[in-house]
């Protein structure tokens, strides 16, 4: 019996020196993964942080952009016109109203703004680029920005083109 009891009891010690070893090398391979997700974590860190470099330094083209606002400043012009001259703007005229509406939207929500100085007063240091012409119509001293020859245009907040316009003075 002290025989037997013996054997189970080495048995029992051999089962159970298996599954150390077997857990052994089960947290080994759980080590041995982690260590690769930490290198592929970085490694995935390194590359999403050059990307972002990348498009930092990549320089946007705008130039689609600078033509439409430039036509959307002179659609914006021409409509205004139409609307002074006409009592009440027909179905046509509304309907190009609208498209422009849609277009000034669309450019908009790609992160432009298209700023018209038209109609603004003109102040010392504003960044643009100014023709001044002398006139009587307005007070001595006061100045106004009577034509938007290019408009400003922003992307994100930042200055892609500085408004072009003629600023009339008062005599």
């Amino acid at each position: 019996m002290k025989e037997v009891l013996i054997i189970v009891i080495v048995v029992f010690i051999i089962v159970l020196i298996m599954q150390f070893f077997m857990l052994l090398q089960i947290i080994t391979s759980l080590i041995q993964s982690l260590k690769n997700s930490k290198i592929e974590n970085k490694t995935l860190k390194k590359e999403l942080a050059n990307s972002r470099s990348d498009l930092r330094d990549q320089e946007i083209d705008h130039s689609v952009a600078v033509v439409i606002a430039q036509e959307l400043t002179r659609m914006r012009r021409k409509i205004n016109a139409i609307r002074e001259s006409e009592d009440k703007p027909n179905k046509s005229f509304r309907i190009l109203l609208r498209s422009l509406e849609k277009l000034e939207d669309s450019i908009n929500a790609q992160g432009y703004e298209v700023i018209d100085y038209e109609g603004s007063e003109y102040r010392d240091g504003m960044k643009l680029i100014a023709n001044f012409i002398p006139s009587d119509k307005l007070r001595l001293g006061e100045k106004i920005i009577t034509r938007t020859i290019k408009p400003q245009l922003n992307f994100n907040n930042a200055l892609v083109r500085s408004a072009e316009v003629e600023v009339s003075i008062g005599e």
